[in-house]
Parts: C-alpha cells; structure tokens; sequence
C-alpha cells in the first residue's frame, strides 16, 4: 500500500490538534508515532506535515503590535472581536512597536488590520506621490 505524503500529513495535522489548535504536546506525540512507524517516504510526509504546521500555527496567531501602552481591556476586546471575525479561538502574541507611533496593527496570517499613525501616514505619503 503506498501513502501519499500530503494525504498522510493532512490526517497527522487533525491528531497534532487540541481544541483546535496545534500543540507542542500533540506534535510530539505525532513525530514520536512516525518514529516507530519507520516510513520509506518519511522526509517526504515530515516535509509535508511541517509546512501544514506552520500554515496551523500562522492561521490560529493573532499578533498584536502597538505604541505606547494597551490596557488589559483594550486587548480582551481586540481579541474577542478577531475570534468572532474568524470563528475560532486565538493564541496572542503581543509586541511593542514604538515605530507605529500610536495605535495598533493587527495580523492573523496574510490579513493585515493596521490602526497606527505610521501606517496612516505611510497611506497618506503614497496618495502624495
């Protein structure tokens, strides 16, 4: 029977899961499975598996930089609202950017929410030229 890297992986992807979210714990559950399966295309399904890994992890990070300081509550409510806009729970990574000026910018994987002075600027210069 031949397995297919990517098809194998997607599955590994579901157990490396808790509440949804891939763990640290779940993955080294998983990576200690392969170990003992002894795979023939093993680089090929861990190449696979890493790289859905690594999309899980972009897609469930919200990231919030900001200047200045954030009250607890202003970030309990930036959360809540970037969980309801994308229908599942988030893990946070806050990270002060004095650059930004003031504001915030928000990340979750390629999409870009950004309420800083900087980045109204940087908007307002390109309009000029």
């Amino acid at each position: 029977m031949n397995i297919q890297p990517e098809a194998l992986a997607t599955k590994l992807l579901q157990l490396s899961k808790e509440d949804g979210l891939v763990t640290s714990a779940a993955v080294e559950k998983v990576l200690s499975g392969l170990r003992e399966l002894n795979l023939r295309n093993s680089k090929a399904v861990l190449n696979a598996y890493l790289s859905l890994v690594k999309k899980a992890i972009r897609e469930q990070t919200v990231t919030i930089e900001y200047a200045g300081s954030l009250t607890p509550e202003a970030l309990k409510t930036i959360i809540a609202k970037y969980e309801e806009q994308y229908a599942r729970k988030l893990e946070v990574v806050t990270q002060e950017t004095p650059d930004l000026i003031a504001g915030v910018r928000v990340s979750v994987a390629d999409d870009v929410y950004d309420a800083s002075v900087a980045g109204r600027l940087q908007t307002l210069a390109s309009q000029v030229q």
